[in-house]
């Protein structure tokens, strides 16, 4: 009877078995035991607790704090960057001379009185 159970879990592994799947719970145990272990060594001595502690925090980066200055939020310093002067730069020279009635047409043109100013004209010519 010990045969045919031998050969039942033989089949039956078999059957699950693939090849293609790698079976790594052996070294994921070995890794366990080694790390269980490894805590379970002086534990009672404060010394090395504390020499591996401090080989810890020695391995890890320190992070560099970044300065920051208080002073400057909520809008009490302005942030700017200043510009190169302008070269070559002249300011334009007006060519030309406008008369009041340009200037009053160019005016009344922009704001939409134009109309306005006709209407009126027209009335005055009537009255």
């Amino acid at each position: 009877m010990d045969q045919t159970q031998d050969r039942k879990k033989m089949k039956r592994y078999n059957d699950t078995y693939d090849e293609e799947i790698f079976d790594d719970n052996d070294f994921y145990q070995q890794q366990l035991r080694e790390l269980i272990e490894s805590r379970m060594v002086d534990n009672d001595d404060p010394m090395a607790t504390g020499m591996r502690w401090a080989a810890s925090k020695k391995d890890e980066v320190k992070k560099k704090k970044v300065k920051v200055d208080t002073k400057a939020s909520k809008g009490r310093k302005l942030k700017f960057n200043v510009h190169e002067k302008i070269q070559n730069f002249m300011a334009p020279i007006p060519s030309g001379q406008w008369h009041d009635e340009m200037i009053e047409d160019l005016y009344s043109s922009l704001l939409g009185q134009r109309k306005l100013l006709q209407e009126s004209a027209a009335d005055d010519l009537l009255v």
